[in-house]
């Protein structure tokens, strides 16, 4: 379960700053919802949904998750450089991308999950 009212840190605050700023400058990220943020106690963990209602279905979609791809793979890189340049502490963290086709299906939306290696179901 998803826990309420954690303290974050300095470093965590600056990283959900930075998602707000990017999906704010990029007019393709304007129907992006950030639905969900953990961070686990330890913040080892940072995983993040993203969910993208579509109203169309056209040849736009490959180009809205290609978009989307960048935008994740530029917050990994922002961790990578945090981590490495600020927090020794902080372990690596992996960016995975996952296209959900049942729900573009049935709910008619797109489901990017950013996982941790170590994600663990509670």
């Amino acid at each position: 379960m998803f826990k309420k009212n954690i303290k974050i840190s300095k470093f965590i605050y600056n990283f959900l700053i930075y998602i707000l700023k990017f999906k704010i400058k990029n007019p393709y990220l304007k129907n992006i919802i950030i639905t969900k943020i953990y961070i686990n106690k330890k913040f080892s963990n940072i995983n993040i949904y993203f969910i993208d209602f579509l109203k169309e279905y056209s040849l736009n979609i490959k180009k809205e998750i290609f978009i989307l791809i960048k935008l994740l793979n530029n917050i990994k890189n922002y961790i990578n450089y945090k981590i490495k340049n600020k927090i020794n502490n902080f372990k690596k963290i992996n960016l995975n991308f996952i296209y959900d086709k049942s729900s573009l299906k049935f709910e008619k939306k797109i489901s990017l999950l950013e996982i941790n290696k170590n994600y663990e179901k509670k």
